[in-house]
């Protein structure tokens, strides 16, 4: 039996966290754990039935099968309404392009029947085909466009009453503009509204999941016959085994196994057990998805940097971004490759902006408020930064740009420990650095800056470590899922930084004081975006507006060495 307990381990590695994203999204994260729990004993019963070349469709209709026999249409109706309004709320806060459009989208969402929101998701959010979505679905290929058509019909009529346009055509113009990318669909929209959450997965371990499945059925799977079907018309007080088995899973082996003999002993009833939620869980959870990853390698780490500040002007907002790269050996003795974009560009933030900038004659260069610690130029209206400058340099030092938590070489990065206690260790000795240079600053203080670390080259289990480290301090308060200033959605989290501020003016002094997120990718742990908000409605602001944001390209990573010289660059001094 190795072999069948192997492949059912490897079955839910592999698909836990999509049934349960798909479950979620059509009952909300309340009933999500209990379905991945039903839908993979049913897995294991019926082992030699799923196909080897596509499980997951295989999984998700058991799942579908599972949520419309064992739990009411009015329960699943109002766990997925909450679930919603909660997305939406999400949604308000997010600091990225078409935030108002994703709202809108979700809202219209939420209006339709369960049957629209399931054919809409299928493809968009749970990135299956249209054939696996045809499958989990029960229906031919032809049937299913069918469907998805008039769906996305509803979809877009709904999304208009609310106010809200989309287009399906670049915006054109007959006068020579800066190009401007087209206004996403409806369907692009419901994909850009995606909420991260659904990524979470089951915190119900492999382990755990065989040991559950082993002991509701020791024998070979395909001997077991089909247990027959229960209807669950509201929370009982008394749960069923299958049920139990997903309150227990926190616990340790030793006390599933003593509540088991328990029960099937017919002693007293034993009541449900809860693990208790640690403040930041979600990091926690975080940590745990992460840490097994495998460790990515290649000659040079690509640091791709894109700065952004909001500018107002004229009535409407735009976004001034800025580019910067270096390409960072792994052997000091290899060149490193900067590149500079001397020329930012700037965009309308929003599609309402866009608007008004079009109305306004649609200048080709903008000037707004500036800052006094930087430069106060026009700046063109572009999709790209400009004027692409590079160097290519020996390092002596070799040492990684970012020095902000110490100077690190690229060996002394991948010596980090895994250990939070060993990390913890290592981190009092960057502070006792820090303290040598005059920088006098109580460790507690100084831990929030060690955030930026899961910016850097760092393999999967050592950013596990360091947001096992973070999530653990008083300080820290995780703030929900937000969409970043690319349009990824993300983790953002309080860290507890120090704030600061945005000087516009010494004589008389104007500034605007600001607070600081940083959004962590769900998927890798890594930073995806630091952005800044205004901490007062002040100077033109209002209250916990985005202001500006440092955000790491997607090319960013392990890679090969870098194209010399680098296409569509010159040579800087």
């Amino acid at each position: 039996m190795p072999n069948t307990h192997e492949r059912f381990t490897a079955l839910y590695s592999t698909y836990q966290a999509r049934v349960y994203g798909y479950a979620a999204s059509r009952a909300g994260h309340q009933l999500a754990e209990e379905v991945v729990s039903e839908t993979f004993l049913v897995a294991w019963r019926r082992l030699d039935s799923i196909p080897d070349h596509a499980p997951l469709p295989w999984l998700l209709r058991v799942a579908r099968n599972i949520l419309r026999d064992n739990y009411r249409q009015a329960a699943r109706r109002e766990s997925l309404e909450a679930e919603l309004r909660t997305w939406m709320e999400e949604a308000a806060t997010d600091v990225g392009e078409h935030a108002t459009e994703r709202v809108a989208v979700l809202r219209a969402l939420a209006g339709l029947s369960e049957a629209d929101k399931e054919i809409l998701t299928l493809t968009t959010w749970h990135g299956l085909s249209t054939t696996e979505a045809a499958e989990v679905l029960g229906c031919t290929k032809a049937a299913f466009f069918v469907r998805l058509h008039r769906a996305r019909r509803r979809l877009q009529s709904a999304i208009e009453a609310t106010g809200t346009t989309t287009s399906r055509k670049p915006v054109t113009s007959s006068r020579k503009e800066p190009a401007m990318s087209r206004k996403p669909d409806a369907m692009d929209l419901l994909a850009m509204a995606r909420p991260a959450s659904l990524d979470r997965g089951s915190r119900i371990s492999a382990d755990d999941m065989l040991f559950m499945a082993t002991a509701e059925a020791p024998q070979e799977p395909s001997r077991r016959p089909s247990r027959p079907r229960r209807t669950l018309l509201a929370a009982p007080a008394s749960r069923t085994r299958s049920r139990l088995w997903v309150l227990w899973a926190p616990l340790s082996t030793a006390a599933i196994v003593a509540l088991v003999f328990a029960l099937v002993t017919n002693l007293a009833s034993a009541p449900a057990v809860l693990s208790p939620t640690r403040t930041n869980q979600e990091l926690f959870d975080l940590a745990d998805r992460i840490e097994k990853l495998p460790a990515e390698s290649g000659a040079y780490w690509r640091e791709v940097r894109i700065d952004g500040s909001h500018l107002s002007t004229g009535g409407y907002r735009l976004v001034v971004v800025g580019r910067r790269e270096t390409w960072q050996p792994r052997d000091p003795a290899d060149l490193v490759l900067t590149q500079v974009w001397r020329q930012d560009s700037a965009r309308p933030a929003t599609a309402e902006d866009e608007r008004a900038w079009r109305a306004a004659g649609a200048p080709a260069r903008v000037k707004g408020r500036c800052e006094t610690s930087g430069p106060c130029d026009s700046v063109p209206v572009a999709d790209e930064p400009m004027d692409c400058r590079y160097t290519l340099r020996m390092d002596p030092t070799g040492n990684y740009p970012d020095t902000t938590v110490s100077e690190f070489t690229m060996a002394d990065l991948a010596a980090i420990p895994t250990d939070p206690a060993e990390l913890v260790k290592q981190l009092r000795a960057y502070h006792e650095i820090w303290n040598g240079r005059g920088f006098t600053q109580p460790f507690e203080k100084f831990l929030p800056t060690t955030a930026n670390l899961l910016g850097m080259p760092l393999s999967p289990a050592q950013r596990a470590a360091i947001i096992r480290v973070l999530a653990g301090l008083p300080t820290t308060k995780v703030m929900g899922t937000v969409t970043d200033p690319l349009g990824r959605r993300g983790i953002s989290v309080d860290f507890g930084g120090a704030g600061g501020s945005l000087v516009y003016s010494n004589k008389p002094r104007k500034e605007l004081p600001v607070y600081y997120r940083q959004i962590l990718d769900p998927g890798t742990g890594e930073t995806l975006s630091g952005v800044s908000y205004a901490a007062r409605t002040a100077l033109g602001a209002t209250k916990d507006e985005a202001m500006g944001y440092q955000a790491r390209g997607p090319e960013s990573g392990w890679t090969g060495p870098p194209a010399s010289p680098p296409k569509g660059c010159k040579k800087g001094k």
